[in-house]
């Protein structure tokens, strides 16, 4: 069995494990999308093994929202990063554990 997460925005996969990557405890590894990162409050990158919003960005990640430009703008930022509003912590290894939606 493979564990993965995802959203309707991002073509369903996020992450994914694969049956030799699996680590106990964590949601996924190997992030599919071009771009990942973890945020704070302030919009900063957190280091690894800290908490923060994972933000993506990449050719699979849709446009926005049809016909709906405000809903699309108020989750992404200037320079495309689409704000998952999930919270969670990127290890050294690429592991993402998944603390909060």
């Amino acid at each position: 069995m493979c564990k993965g997460y995802g959203l309707s925005v991002t073509a369903a996969v996020l992450t994914c494990n694969s049956p030799d990557a699996n680590r106990s405890g964590s949601e996924a590894h190997a992030m599919i999308v071009d771009e990942s990162k973890q945020i704070d409050h302030c919009g900063e990158v957190v280091p690894t093994e800290y908490e923060g919003e994972t933000c993506v960005r990449g050719s699979q990640v849709i446009p926005g929202c049809w016909q709906k430009t405000e809903a699309s703008a108020a989750v992404r930022d200037v320079h495309g990063w689409f704000r998952t509003r999930v919270v969670g912590v990127l290890d050294a290894d690429g592991y993402v554990k998944i603390v909060a939606r």
